[in-house]
């Protein structure tokens, strides 16, 4: 009996112990970002919760010269990209040349044909790269693919509703959808890349949407079928004085609801709404904040897990930007 006791004692050192090497990997290391707005937001803070991390800011060239490129060592360090939209490409090209690692905002650039250049340039510098679809590490998200695999599912429902485009955006780029402005390039690509992770693509031919504006800035309903035959609806509205975030699955028994906020604070009693604010990056509660942390976990111990996404999962989104933008 004292032996079961003493090799269940080691089994359970040995298990914390693991769990704080895989957490310690990352210790010593320095993180390179990029940005002002999402890097100060949401990289940097987050960062500081991983002990031994240094974040270390740098500054990207507007119009690198061909010396700027030349390099006699690759950082083995990662470089978390989240300078706007429309320098993706040219950002991620050049720092393909510098950076071993790189973690991007999403969608990855502002088309499929600028995805198709930052796939050669990636191929051909053998970059890790990896997209920041944090939602994907959500903890809720093991009990909807648990739901979703033992029912019949007939259709699903993503709403998400804040304040975040109440004020004028604090950047010119933000109100210009040509540039990454606009909700086609911040949230919506996060609903799609979700629908897909969770085994729910559209079938991109079978798009329909309406919106206040054309093209979408603040506002859309986006309805669509997966090749299945499941209905799939995105409902995002940016100027609301509340914050909500649902995803809704239903079955021939009904509707499950699942709220990806999913906390008694700041929640507007006897709704699944919350103050506005709630979803914001910066806030504890941000669904968005406690994934990417997640996210981080895993990218330190082992960027090859298959739950990350990758450049491929951003040419995904862009098939329905793209076809969004066509219409």
């Amino acid at each position: 009996m004292a032996n079961r006791k003493f090799l269940s004692l080691l089994t359970s050192c040995f298990l914390v112990l693991s769990s704080s090497m895989n957490f310690a990997a990352a210790s010593g290391e320095t993180v390179f970002i990029t940005g002002s707005g999402i890097a100060t937001r949401l990289h940097k803070p987050v960062l500081k919760e991983f002990p031994g991390i240094i974040a270390k800011s740098v500054r990207i060239s507007e119009n690198p010269l061909p010396s700027d490129e030349k390099t006699d060592e690759i950082s083995e360090s990662w470089l978390f990209l989240g300078t706007p939209v429309y320098k993706h490409k040219d950002h991620i090209i050049s720092s393909c040349k510098k950076y071993k690692k790189i973690l991007c905002e999403k969608p990855v650039g502002l088309s499929k044909d600028e995805i198709s250049e930052i796939k050669a340039a990636i191929k051909q510098s053998k970059t890790c790269f990896r997209v920041n679809y944090a939602l994907r590490f959500l903890p809720c998200l093991e009990k909807i693919k648990s739901f979703a695999k033992e029912n019949e599912i007939k259709s699903v429902t993503i709403t998400c509703n804040a304040g975040f485009n109440k004020c004028a955006p604090n950047k010119t780029w933000k109100s210009d959808c040509k540039s990454g402005g606009g909700i086609l390039y911040s949230i919506l690509p996060h609903m799609v890349d979700l629908m897909n992770f969770l085994g729910f693509e559209a079938d991109v031919n079978s798009i329909i949407f309406e919106s206040s504006l054309k093209p979408p800035m603040n506002d859309i309903k986006l309805r669509s079928r997966t090749k299945s035959g499941i209905e799939t609806q995105i409902n995002i509205d940016l100027l609301k004085d509340f914050d909500e975030f649902t995803l809704n699955l239903e079955t021939p028994q009904g509707v499950k609801i699942f709220d990806l906020i999913n906390s008694k604070e700041s929640k507007i009693f006897g709704t699944a709404e919350y103050i506005s604010g709630t979803l914001s990056a910066t806030n504890k509660l941000s669904p968005w904040r406690i994934s990417f942390k997640y996210l981080l976990e895993v990218l330190f111990s082992n960027p090859e897990n298959q739950k990350l996404a990758k450049i491929e999962d951003a040419e995904k989104v862009h098939d329905v930007l793209e076809m969004i933008l066509s219409k």
